[in-house]
Parts: structure tokens; sequence; C-alpha cells
């Protein structure tokens, strides 16, 4: 089954995984000044939504013919979805079944690999992340990857809200490492997909077509 991008949408905001605000959320769910709220959250905490979700990661994946050997998720957010995965793939096409993840925090003691890892990635690594908002978690990760001397082959982000400036600094990084990047969503198009399906107050719409650009 090919990747549908409509569908998926759907799937995230019929789960409760984007809030609109008349005015902004900063500081109370958001580092941003934006009247969105992304949460992959309430997905990754209902068993059959996870799955579900990993379904479509995985029908991406294979609509652009890659063949990766191992999952890991930026933590923490995107880190159950890459255990799932992983379990998934490597049941179905017999992997290496390493089953990696990254600590959000670090042990203050032991290698380098058990202070940042439970489990080292290895092989053709795909780095999953939530939320793309200024790449600053996938940044972190990449610097504790180097230090065990592993680059992934490719970052996969469910929804990339960079702006112009963060998104051109993660780019350079990315380039820099030759990592691919791609996103299943960007925040335009979920938006829009959204205030059909949520129909929001008039008065937030407008402070959408304002603050978000949206059409």
């Amino acid at each position: 089954m090919r990747f549908n991008k409509k569908k998926f949408i759907t799937f995230f905001v019929k789960n409760k995984g984007i809030t609109f605000f008349d005015k902004s959320a900063k500081g109370k769910y958001t580092g941003n000044p934006s009247t969105i709220y992304f949460n992959w959250r309430t997905i990754a905490e209902d068993v059959h939504n996870l799955d579900k979700c990993a379904d479509y990661v995985i029908q991406f994946i294979q609509d652009k013919k890659m063949n990766p050997d191992c999952f890991l998720g930026v933590p923490e957010g995107a880190t159950k979805l890459a255990l799932l995965l992983q379990y998934k793939w490597v049941k179905k096409y017999k992997k290496n079944p390493i089953l990696p993840f990254v600590r959000g925090n670090a042990k203050k003691h032991g290698t380098p690999k058990d202070r940042d890892f439970l489990g080292v990635p290895k092989g053709k690594i795909i780095l999953i992340e939530d939320v793309v908002a200024r790449g600053g978690a996938i940044i972190d990760t990449l610097k504790k990857l180097k230090k065990i001397k592993v680059v992934p082959y490719a970052i996969i982000a469910l929804s990339d809200r960079t702006d112009k400036k963060s998104k051109n600094k993660l780019m350079k990084i990315l380039h820099r490492e030759k990592i691919r990047f791609y996103s299943l969503t960007n925040q335009k198009e979920v938006v829009e997909e959204a205030v059909k399906i949520l129909k929001p107050p008039k008065k937030v719409i407008e402070k959408l077509k304002e603050r978000e650009k949206i059409d």
C-alpha cells in the first residue's frame, strides 16, 4: 500500500494532534510564538494509533525505496514510534534484531555508548522525529551519535514546522554530514486540512491567516 498524505493528516488531526489558539501559546504549550500546537504524544500514548502511525511511516519509506537496517528515535517524542518501527521492520525483513534507543538524559558514568544509548544502532540508520520546529533535538542526537562514530543515513520527521532560518541551519548540518531529510507533512498543509475538519472559530482563522500565512 502506498503512503496517502491526506489520510495521514486526517489521522493526525482527528486524534487530537493539533490545537488552535486565538493568541500565542508560547510558554504554556510551546517555546515558539505560535497560535498552533502540534502534539504527536496523543497518538503515541495509544497502542493502536501508534501501530497505525508506524504503518504510515513504513509506507512512506517503501515509496521512497529506502531499505534501512535500523530505526532510532529522537528522544523522547519519537522514541516509542522508532522502537515499534524497528520491531515491525525486523520481523518483516529479518534485519539485525538490535533494539536501540537514545537516552534523553545521559548517565554520568560508563562508556559513551552506555551513557547515551541502550543498544547501539547499526547499519543503515533512519532517525525518526515527531515534530521538527527548530531542529535542536535532532542536532543534539546527531552529536550523541557522533561520539560513537555513527551517522544516520536519513532523518524522517512526521511534521516539519521549521521556519526558513531554522531549516537552513539544520539543512546545512545535514548536507555536511550527507544525511537525507524527509518529512511526511509540513505545517501549512496540516493546518489547512485541520481548519476544514475542526472548523475553529472565525477569530482563530483570522489569526491563522495573519500569523501562520495560511490560505
